[in-house]
């Protein structure tokens, strides 16, 4: 019938006008594209810096683990992307809350993005131990590898470790 739409059709965002709120128990998975489209709105249209979006995902990732998990001890595995940059902040949280956190690089200090790199500055100001290989945890959050990968994961970031 006119003017109805179908379920499956993705809601079509005018620019200008607020965003649709989603019940955080109802939010759908993402494709990479799809993903990519909303950082593009949150930077584009509505002037979200990305350093915004990690400190946001770092704080919630940090709060969930301690809610479910209650550690007293987490390794924070890193890559040198954008989900590196939110475990960063989530370290630091972590930290913040009073859990034993270590943070473990997949890759050198010089291939990390700019935004990551401005959140393994602050946790090495706040002297949150950082190694190239994890330690032993009660949790491990794995912040490797988000949805910018292209092709297979390779490298560290793949070779099984065992902590020492």
């Amino acid at each position: 019938m006119a003017g109805e739409t179908d379920e499956t059709e993705e809601p079509q965002r005018v620019p200008g006008q607020p965003m649709t709120m989603i019940d955080s128990r109802s939010i759908p998975a993402l494709t990479a594209s799809q993903m990519r489209e909303v950082d593009r709105i949150m930077a584009e249209d509505l002037h979200i810096e990305l350093v915004q979006m990690m400190e946001n995902a770092g704080r919630n990732l940090a709060e969930l683990a301690l809610r479910r998990f209650q550690p007293a001890t987490v390794t924070v595995l890193v890559g040198p992307g954008g989900n590196g940059g939110g475990g960063l902040a989530a370290a630091r949280h972590l930290a913040n809350r009073g859990a034993g956190v270590r943070v473990t690089l997949s890759h050198a200090r010089s291939d990390l993005g700019a935004v990551p790199a401005h959140q393994l500055d602050i946790v090495t100001r706040m002297g949150i131990g950082v190694s190239a290989e994890p330690r032993p945890a009660v949790l491990v959050v794995d912040a490797l590898i988000g949805y910018g990968l292209r092709g297979d994961p390779g490298g560290r970031a793949v070779r099984p470790r065992r902590p020492r």
